[in-house]
């Protein structure tokens, strides 16, 4: 496991990689609708976050972040919602 030696400041907006849609959870019960899961690229960082989207999302596709309200918020990954495409 590699490191981790220097911080990358990064915007909000990202580039869907890849997306798929959910219809199941992780036990196999059907979902009540399907949950899209997207892998955001970010410029200038290496990698990227695999999360959950909102909307209708295609590779290519500019997307932000959607933060929970601040008082909820915890510092941790889960502090994001989804990420949504950028009008």
């Amino acid at each position: 496991m590699s490191t981790l030696t220097e911080y990358v400041p990064i915007e909000n907006a990202g580039t869907v990689e890849t997306y798929t849609y959910c219809y199941a959870d992780s036990e196999g019960n059907k979902l009540p609708e399907p949950v899209g899961v997207a892998l955001v690229r970010f410029k200038g960082a290496h990698g990227g976050l695999v999360h959950k989207t909102r909307g209708r999302i295609t590779t290519g596709d500019k997307v932000c972040a959607v933060f929970k309200e601040r008082s909820k918020r915890t510092g941790s990954i889960l502090d994001i919602e989804c990420f949504e495409k950028v009008p």
